[in-house]
């Protein structure tokens, strides 16, 4: 799934390069017609990303000859094209077992599609950018400029999770703890560790083996003990 808006389409000598901006999802066919009046143009390097796109700051929109796509791959069709969004969509989740998808964009909001029909079912003001999204269990965790939004979707509870520092890019779910960066306390969550020693932001984690894999700005990824909180690998 890509997650961009209008495509702008050229053919070249091996097929058609799309680049697209970031305010819209859809699914698209990465297998074209060839146009053969445009297979003289002369192509960009079209796996390098936008690096103003990735800030969210790409104003050529339609123009730009670079990728404002996360990801792509083969065997896609478009499905539908979920219009709304006004800025780049920082994060989407489908919850199992559920046909609504979750969305949150740097324009504030946060919207719930209907995953038959694409269809907008509602969509909230969350008063400054989304960092971040996922879902776990019951749970939709937003992640925000110092704090942590947490949604249920089976009720109207929700919860603001005060204690990050700055925005929150990255979240992931382990057992019954949310890892965000800096952990939350509030209502039923409470702080378990402040995990330090990274020296720039951290922009991706992941989980596995009882152990928490942090990425960040400074080049290095951590290794940490989920039980003790100890980093026990650093590599560059």
């Amino acid at each position: 799934m890509d997650v961009h808006g209008r495509e702008r389409k050229l053919a070249g000598n091996n097929g058609e390069f799309s680049y697209s901006k970031a305010n819209d999802i859809f699914l698209r066919n990465p297998n074209p017609p060839h146009n053969s009046s445009l297979s003289t143009l002369k192509s960009p390097d079209h796996n390098k990303l936008c690096k103003y796109w990735m800030s969210g700051h790409c104003h050529r929109g339609d123009k730009c000859w670079y990728l404002h796509s996360w990801s792509r791959g083969d065997g896609f069709t478009m499905l539908a094209k979920l219009e709304g969004h006004k800025k780049t969509i920082r994060g989407i989740a489908l919850p199992s077992g559920h046909d609504k998808l979750y969305s949150g964009s740097s324009d504030g909001t946060a919207r719930i599609w209907d995953g038959h029909t694409g269809k907008c079912l509602h969509f909230t003001n969350l008063g400054d950018e989304a960092g971040s999204l996922i879902t776990e269990g019951a749970w939709v965790f937003i992640g925000m400029k110092n704090a942590v939004k947490a949604l249920n979707i089976h009720s109207d509870l929700e919860l603001n999770l005060k204690g990050p520092v700055g925005q929150v890019y990255a979240m992931i779910v382990a057992g019954d703890m949310l890892f965000a960066g800096h952990s939350c306390e509030t209502d039923s969550f409470q702080l378990a560790a402040s995990l330090e020693g990274h020296n720039g932001a951290v922009s991706c984690l992941a989980v596995g083996d009882k152990m928490l894999f942090s990425g960040s700005l400074d080049k290095t990824i951590r290794v940490w003990d989920i039980d003790t909180f100890q980093c026990i690998k650093t590599t560059c």
